[in-house]
């Protein structure tokens, strides 16, 4: 029996639940993050949130389409398991960098702009 398509199901199935769930959370919470980075423009720190939540969304997709090509014939229930889980812990970590990479980034390009601004001001 090939449990392929029990695993692609399986997976595609937590892949929309945690995509969905952390999307919403990073996107709500963000903002005040990135309200705070850019001295409260309120505009600015809207714009960004967003390009960041499809920017997510894009590589959340990416990374599922690839992954389940990816995929060797599943033969049995343990390499079903087996392969959801490290599709979703290679899923989890890529995003883990990303996020880091991602507050890293922002707070340099911040602190850039600040410093931009008040040399402009003084």
């Amino acid at each position: 029996m090939n449990y392929n398509i029990i695993s692609y199901t399986i997976f595609l199935s937590l892949a929309v639940i945690l995509i969905i769930g952390v999307g919403r959370h990073l996107y709500k919470n963000g903002y005040y993050y990135l309200l705070e980075l850019f001295k409260g423009d309120q505009n600015y720190a809207t714009n960004v949130n967003k390009i960041l939540y499809i920017g997510y969304a894009l590589v959340n997709v990416g990374w599922v389409s690839i992954s389940i090509l990816s995929w060797p014939e599943i033969l049995s229930v343990q390499s079903c398991f087996e392969q959801i889980s490290y599709s979703m812990a290679i899923l989890l970590t890529v995003l883990a960098i990303l996020h880091i990479n991602n507050l890293i980034s922002l707070r340099l390009i911040a602190k850039r702009i600040n410093r931009d601004t008040n040399n402009v001001i003084s």
